[in-house]
């Protein structure tokens, strides 16, 4: 398959989902507490201040991925989709601890990178709005394995499906921000 501009853009930014959101495991499972809630505040202020345009020369860097990697439906607001997935990272690990917050940023980071590239790439069968069925089960089977990794078939089995369900159908505020939520009440209402 020849890839155009869009496609190769998506796929840029897949690749940066995955890569950006799995930095958060080094603080999350080595960084004392305090150090990481710290780091996550300064992440999320940054991210802020992106959103809202703020004129900073600090902000450049981050501006340029913004050109480069942002969709165009959130081109007046670039890096909202980043901000979400800080601030659900963030609140998964202040409520639910390290451990947890460890499985929903791989969840995150693979399952929903992974779901948008297969989606895009070989999706053919819309689910609900622009979700695919095939993205869908890269979802699932991706965070089925993640989980799998660190629990038992019955937990990796729940856990998958009501990751999988909140990906697909709680998209607002942004499934960025849900999923690490609904991993961190499965494994709480599981264990």
């Amino acid at each position: 398959m020849s890839l155009n501009r869009n496609n190769k853009l998506e796929l840029y930014r897949k690749t940066f989902h995955i890569f950006a959101i799995s930095l958060w495991i080094v603080p999350v499972m080595f960084f004392p507490k305090p150090l990481t809630i710290i780091l996550f505040v300064i992440a999320i202020f940054f991210n802020l201040a992106l959103t809202k345009r703020y004129n900073w020369k600090v902000l450049k860097p981050l501006y340029f991925l913004a050109k480069h990697l942002e969709r165009e439906k959130n081109r007046n607001k670039p890096g909202i989709q980043g901000l979400w997935a800080n601030v659900g990272i963030f609140l998964c690990f202040i409520i639910f601890g390290k451990e947890i917050s460890a499985l929903a940023i791989l969840i995150l980071a693979v399952g929903d990178g992974l779901s948008g590239i297969v989606g895009y790439y070989v999706g053919k069968h819309k689910v609900y709005g622009d979700k695919t069925l095939e993205g869908t089960l890269a979802f699932l089977i991706s965070s089925f394995i993640i989980t799998l990794l660190f629990y038992d078939i019955k937990t990796a089995i729940v856990v998958s499906a009501i990751s999988t369900l909140t990906e697909l159908f709680l998209d607002r505020p942004d499934d960025n921000f849900t999923v690490p939520i609904s991993v961190g009440i499965a494994l709480k209402l599981i264990h």
